[in-house]
């Protein structure tokens, strides 16, 4: 919170009581996003519950420029026209092996960790880069007839959260780009040719990363 530059506005859609692994995440959340705005007051908090309040939510969807009914269960991050959505779903983490054989299945509350990396992510001034491969077959980043072979969901969710998204077909343009920071495999079905792996070792070397569905 001490490096943010201006004001980052957190829109909280989480309906009351709402639970996520038996963790109060509702409740929770607005502890933490007051918490926030106390340390710092560049950070300034909204809430609204979509179900309880419509007008509400509906407004504050409005300045955000989304649909009310796309916003349920989001806490949505803006800071300096960049932004994030993060899902209520990610804020309690599943219970740890040792809790769930002492007979405890409440999860823990990992809102913090999420929403404090979220506003880490918008406050670097880079946009980092995840680059797909193309020219094998491999599933498709825009919506098709057939979505078993699309990745658009996927490719859409990486836009959402201020991540650059391109493709690469590396026979016919060459080395992996210095900017990549996640080079991404979607379920080819063409091999690759032996100088494509070349270049991709080359990538790993320099210290690219590499996320393959197959």
């Amino acid at each position: 919170l001490d490096t943010l530059q201006g004001r980052v506005q957190i829109y909280s859609f989480l309906p009351g009581g709402l639970k996520v692994n038996d963790v109060p995440v509702a409740d929770e959340t607005r502890r933490l996003l007051e918490r926030y705005s106390d340390y710092n007051a560049l950070v300034s908090n909204s809430f609204a519950d979509a179900v309880r309040e419509p007008e509400l939510a509906a407004r504050l969807a409005g300045e955000l420029e989304f649909k009310p009914e796309n916003l349920e269960n989001l806490i949505v991050l803006d800071y300096q026209g960049r932004r994030m959505a993060i899902p209520a779903s990610s804020l309690a983490a599943a219970p740890d092996g040792r809790r769930e054989m002492a007979g405890d299945g409440r999860g823990v509350y990992d809102g913090e960790n999420r929403l404090t990396q979220a506003i880490m992510h918008l406050a670097d001034p880079r946009v980092p880069t995840v680059v797909f491969t193309y020219g094998h077959l491999e599933m498709a980043l825009s919506a098709t007839p057939f979505p078993e072979r699309s990745a658009s969901r996927f490719a859409r969710a990486l836009a959402g959260a201020n991540i650059r998204v391109r493709q690469h077909a590396i026979a016919q343009a060459g080395p992996i780009p210095d900017d990549c920071e996640v080079l991404a495999v979607v379920a080819p079905r063409i091999p690759f040719r032996e100088g494509e792996v070349k270049e991709i070792r080359r990538y790993l070397a320099r210290g690219g990363r590499l996320l393959v569905f197959a």
